[in-house]
């Protein structure tokens, strides 16, 4: 978990502000924690996750595009709408210099990736016991933040993500 946290608290690199710190690392903490709780409850390697899975996306829906849900479940119009704010923020990524503002579609994309990370990686360690596995997708997200941004939050990430590792 606390690589998790790590991982995404080195999107500060990219993103100016604070705004997205929340709806990044909430869904990701969300799968964590609901992952422990499944197998507290001795569910199956198959049900854990998607219900894990579920409840990490009703999080992410609420915390990035709550404009898109009814009574906080994603509806008909999520997808697209995702779709649409990640077109946005994507089309004039060329443009930007990191840390760049935390656009919807940028902080919804990180967002979502963080909860791919967090299930395969729990997954891995828990389920699969590959611990060296469980750390390959958070080194991944790591380097391609570190790929895309260079200056005042390098050493900040780089020590938050060496210090997780442990």
């Amino acid at each position: 978990m606390a690589l998790t946290v790590a991982t995404a608290l080195s999107f500060s690199r990219l993103f100016s502000g604070r705004d997205w710190v929340i709806p990044v690392v909430v869904p990701a903490l969300v799968v964590h924690l609901s992952e422990a709780a499944g197998r507290r409850l001795r569910l199956s390697a198959w049900v854990s996750p998607v219900l894990s899975t579920a409840i990490a996306l009703v999080a992410w829906v609420n915390l990035t595009l709550s404009d898109t849900t009814a009574l906080g479940l994603p509806t008909g119009s999520t997808l697209s709408r995702f779709v649409e704010l990640a077109g946005e923020s994507f089309e004039g990524f060329r443009q930007l210099v990191a840390p760049a503002p935390a656009q919807p579609g940028f902080v919804a994309a990180a967002s979502l990736a963080m909860v791919v990370v967090a299930l395969y990686s729990d997954t891995a360690a828990h389920r699969g016991n590959v611990p060296v596995q469980a750390v390959t997708t958070h080194v991944g997200v790591f380097i391609f933040g570190a790929t895309l941004a260079r200056g005042p939050r390098q050493l900040f990430s780089a020590v938050i993500f060496t210090a997780a590792l442990g």
